[in-house]
């Protein structure tokens, strides 16, 4: 089952992660969770860690390569396959891959399916212009 997972962002800089974390131990009497929080993407997610103040989220895609490990690709990442540019955006619902020139989308799983795995190349935050059209 995919992991929910943000990104968290305030005044338009990434300040760190957000995970649900399923709490099940003896005695419980039913599923109990909690949102946890790091500064890395992959840390300890620990419950004892403090709530990271953000104005605004994004959705990891969850998607995995061949091997199992995590793409870390995430809404508002900059993806690059051949000469293409693709920004991932939240659309109709879901998450899409969508060409610099704002007229082309693909679903994000679509991606994976490609031979050759588009590479991240950076963010909408760190990176915006490599969005701008040449």
């Amino acid at each position: 089952m995919r992991q929910i997972k943000f990104r968290l962002i305030k005044n338009g800089k990434i300040v760190g992660y957000e995970r649900w974390s399923s709490l099940v131990g003896k005695g419980w009497k039913s599923l109990v969770g909690k949102w946890c929080y790091d500064s890395k993407p992959n840390g300890s997610f620990d419950i004892r860690n403090d709530f990271i103040p953000h104005t605004d989220k994004e959705m990891s895609t969850g998607l995995l390569d061949e091997n199992g490990k995590d793409l870390d690709w995430w809404e508002g990442d900059i993806l690059k396959h051949k000469n293409t540019i693709y920004s991932i955006v939240w659309h109709n619902g879901g998450l899409y891959a969508m060409e610099r020139d704002l007229h082309t989308v693909y679903p994000i799983g679509e991606l994976i399916t490609w031979v050759e795995l588009p590479i991240k190349i950076g963010s909408i935050y760190d990176n915006p212009d490599l969005m701008e059209k040449k």
